[in-house]
């Protein structure tokens, strides 16, 4: 029998991945860097996904800095453009 998630599940899960690969959603809302309606629009296709439970496993497995989100990921192009701009910049001399 397959695992139900409910959409509490669903955005902890997406606040855990952001965590992970450093693009945190919620951060990024609360600084500017996106708006509700991309937040609304990631959490649609975070509860439309049918992997929450590969999901689950992927970030109880995870380094706790990964790189970038798994690739069946709904939001991983999101989490990686926030895991961009929210990378330390390089000091120009």
């Amino acid at each position: 029998m397959e695992a139900t998630f409910e959409l509490g599940d669903r955005i902890e899960l997406m606040k855990r991945m952001g965590e992970t690969v450093d693009g945190d959603i919620f951060e990024a809302l609360s600084e500017g860097q996106m708006s509700g309606w991309e937040l609304f629009e990631a959490v649609q296709r975070c509860a439309g996904c049918r992997d929450a439970g590969p999901c689950a496993v992927w970030l109880a497995q995870a380094q706790p800095t990964a790189s970038a989100p798994p690739a069946f990921c709904r939001n991983r192009a999101l989490l990686r453009r926030l895991s961009t701009e929210h990378a330390p910049r390089a000091e120009v001399a």
